[in-house]
């Protein structure tokens, strides 16, 4: 079994060494070769793409077809971790900057926050076999980029398991991105013609804090809360919340599912400090517990259920949903669509309900029965938004 760095770079040297094969995804005849080759297409045509990192470049097939690459109009960087691989294309295209070296490698490298205008990474996120590294390695690669990322992954929703000999780990790429702020913008999205478990993106980078963001903590240079003296907003929790005030000012209490870091959760304290603001989630990641030891004693709003809310409907929930007074539920925990349709049916007349990344995690096909007795508020003016709200008649 792979359990390192190190021995899946061995099992992929003989790998290519025995077999020369650089799997399906990279064989011209395949729908997914020519999705992905388009993606890199498209984003060259904007034509203020000058520098490329390609991770885990491989034998280079998709760039090489495209002119940029081939009249050297962009200053493209390779990594490719195996020396196989890595003496085929330095071999084959000398003009080109090539770098043998492993993921754990290039993040200790010294290049600088945002210095690739696009950084391609290909079939590759699920082949690194260590945890903290994928994480960390994620966490990089969105600092790395000034403009555009394409990245595919396989769907971890799909249920797909570890590969037997331990080369492939199914990664949930789409949840693991939240926690890195929002200053990137997913502008296509794709699943694969012949595998629909893989997905292909885009992202817009457009102003990225400047300096290195962690994977594990919320942003800490874009709001500091002055009650709570904790800082850690990402700028589209604050809006988020000051929207839901705005929509809902006279909501009794919040209930959000998927706490997550706890941005939005310290912002819902903030912009509703009167009523009370229940959290659940099923993991402690970092963020929340800062902000548990930060409130542990203290008189806050703030309270916090450690629960699995997903496997069946969890008495503490329906039963506060069920209380009276006027209750905004806001979905943005592991399985949006299932959150709806388990636990809109507990709500009341006036009740308010809302979700994040619509169109994205969640469709209107997957939860219009269970709001077949709820009316859309302001969708209009939410066009191109994340967030979508509906109140029960």
């Amino acid at each position: 079994m792979i359990k390192s760095e190190q021995e899946a770079l061995e099992y992929w040297n003989k790998r290519f060494k025995e077999k020369g094969d650089v799997g399906w995804g990279s064989q011209k005849s395949s729908k997914w070769y020519k999705q992905k080759k388009d993606a890199i297409a498209t984003v060259l045509k904007t034509g203020n793409i000058k520098r490329v990192l390609d991770i885990c470049c491989g034998d280079c097939k998709f760039i090489a077809e495209l002119p940029e690459f081939q009249d050297g109009s962009i200053d493209y960087v390779g990594i490719e971790p195996t020396k196989v691989i890595y003496d085929q294309i330095t071999e084959e295209f000398p003009d080109k900057t090539f770098l043998n070296i492993t993921p754990s490698e290039l993040i200790k490298t010294d290049m600088n926050n945002g210095q690739f205008d696009l950084i391609i990474c290909y079939d590759f996120l699920f082949h690194i076999v260590e945890d903290d590294l994928y994480l960390d390695f994620v966490k990089w690669m969105f600092n790395r980029a000034n403009k555009y990322i394409v990245v595919s992954y396989d769907d971890v929703e799909k249920k797909y398991q570890r590969s037997e000999d331990g080369h492939y780990i199914p990664r949930n790429f789409n949840g693991n991105i939240q926690s890195l702020g929002y200053w990137w913008k997913r502008i296509y999205n794709a699943d694969s013609l012949e595998h629909k478990s893989m997905k292909l993106h885009i992202f817009e980078v457009k102003d990225r804090p400047i300096g290195n963001v962690s994977t594990y903590k919320p942003l800490k240079n874009f709001y500091e809360s002055s009650r709570l003296g904790i800082g850690g907003y990402l700028i589209h929790e604050l809006e988020t919340a000051q929207f839901m005030k705005q929509v809902c000012p006279d909501v009794d209490m919040v209930i959000e599912l998927g706490s997550f870091h706890g941005g939005l959760t310290l912002q819902l304290s903030d912009n509703f400090p009167d009523i009370p603001i229940h959290t659940f989630d099923f993991f402690i990641e970092d963020g929340i517990k800062d902000i548990l030891d930060h409130i542990e004693g203290k008189d806050t709003n703030i309270h916090f259920h450690h629960e699995d809310i997903l496997s069946s409907p969890s008495k503490a929930l329906v039963g506060i949903l069920q209380s009276p007074g006027k209750k905004f539920l806001y979905t943005d925990n592991g399985d949006k669509p299932k959150e709806i349709n388990m636990y809109a049916k507990y709500l009341k007349s006036g009740d308010i309900i809302g979700t994040h990344d619509w169109n994205v995690e969640i469709k209107m096909y997957q939860i219009e029965k269970s709001l077949r007795d709820f009316e859309p508020v302001l969708h209009k003016e939410m066009e191109g938004l994340l967030t979508r709200l509906w109140r029960k008649k």
